[in-house]
């Protein structure tokens, strides 16, 4: 069996590899990958993909095209689709904003004064929901004295649901028309566990190997929360649009487990009956700034967009989070409407203790629908 690899470089040149360099930083989802397979059966190619854990619909895909295979990981291209829609989610906002700024008129600018004293129209609101999310997570364990590595597509290489039905609960109260406090929590619940059955393919985790046939199994779980309690500031409101400002607190709670037992292997070194475990575990308490606009195009139908940055730095975690909605909303009378948007949420997390450096990359994008009761 003889192959030539390249990498393509994100300015498009392509440049020549090793075979066996490629192999993890392509399971980690860095790069796109290109494989020349010049001598080669359709048995040998089948094998040789699935030590590299390629899908079954990938490998069938290769072996029928044979001389050449796109090795490009599914995840890249997830996230260069939330890429897209996180964009499109920013330009929904500046259009609102925009929207929001331009409906201001001569006499909302002279009665704006005697406005700030009346009461706000509706003090307090509660909603749930639910929403219908996709998932796209991974995360890696740096061992810093041996330099052992485990990498864990939690998605694609372990079978956690990427898809899952979920509830949420938020709601607000405004103490006077200029000022509010908010407040959002949601939370996740998966875990799945795979048994090595397969006797003719070692299972890779980045140093830690199952090989084939051996009596183990690996257990993943993530059992995470996000919740955020804010100060909403209203920078601009008239009878068709609103826009405020939020600052406060974001409550990051990941908490994304690794359990692997049986024969397994640690970098090529056989340990029988043993078992491996490590959790990624955070709670962080973040700062939080974000902004809100709604257009109302009548009385009961309105556009609304939102989006949230969190960054910062807790004890020996380091996180940087995007999390942005775009919602429709229509009220069905003066108490009650219902809200459907979609939503996308990014974090990176690292955790850096020192024996051990853990690098979260948890992402998921969705349809959320809700029912909420103001007054």
């Amino acid at each position: 069996m003889k192959i030539n690899s390249y990498k393509i470089t994100e300015d498009a040149h392509i440049i020549e590899v090793s075979s066996e360099d490629f192999i993890e930083p392509w399971q980690q989802g860095k790069g796109l990958y290109f494989a020349d397979v010049l001598e080669c059966s359709a048995d040998a190619l089948k094998n040789w993909l699935k030590t590299l854990n390629v899908s079954d619909l990938a490998i069938s895909l290769c072996v029928k095209q044979r001389k050449k295979a796109w090795l490009a990981r599914l995840t890249n291209g997830m996230k260069r689709i939330t890429r897209t829609i996180a964009h499109g989610l920013i330009l929904v906002l500046l259009f609102l904003m925009y929207a929001t700024i331009g409906s201001a008129s001569e006499d909302n600018k002279q009665d704006g004064d005697n406005k700030q004293s009346e009461k706000p129209k509706n003090r307090f609101g509660l909603g749930v929901g639910v929403v219908r999310v996709r998932f796209d997570t991974n995360f890696k364990f740096t061992d810093k004295a041996s330099g052992f590595r485990v990498f864990v597509d939690g998605e694609g290489t372990l079978g956690l649901p990427e898809k899952e039905t979920l509830p949420f609960l938020y709601g607000y109260y405004r103490f006077a028309r200029r000022h509010a406090i908010g407040f959002s929590y949601f939370e996740i619940k998966r875990e799945s566990t795979l048994l090595q059955v397969n006797e003719s393919t070692d299972f890779h985790l980045g140093d830690l190997t199952i090989t084939a046939g051996a009596n183990a199994k690996v257990t993943i779980s993530d059992k995470s929360s996000f919740s955020y309690l804010s100060y909403n500031y209203t920078l601009f409101e008239d009878q068709r649009s609103f826009l405020f400002a939020s600052f406060g607190l974001y409550g990051l709670d990941l908490t994304y487990g690794l359990d692997a037992e049986g024969e397994i292997t640690l970098q090529g070194v056989p340990v029988f009956e043993e078992r491996y475990s490590q959790e990624a575990s955070v709670f962080a308490p973040l700062p939080l700034l974000g902004i809100d606009a709604w257009y109302f195009f009548t009385p009961k139908w309105a556009l609304g967009t939102k989006i949230s940055l969190v960054a910062g730095s807790y004890q020996d975690i380091s996180a940087l989070v995007l999390d942005t909605t775009v919602r429709a909303k229509y009220q069905f009378t003066k108490n009650i409407g219902m809200s459907l948007g979609i939503t996308y949420f990014n974090a990176e997390v690292t955790i850096d203790e020192p024996d051990l450096k853990t690098e979260v990359d948890y992402g998921y994008d969705g349809i959320a629908l809700g029912v909420d009761l103001r007054f």
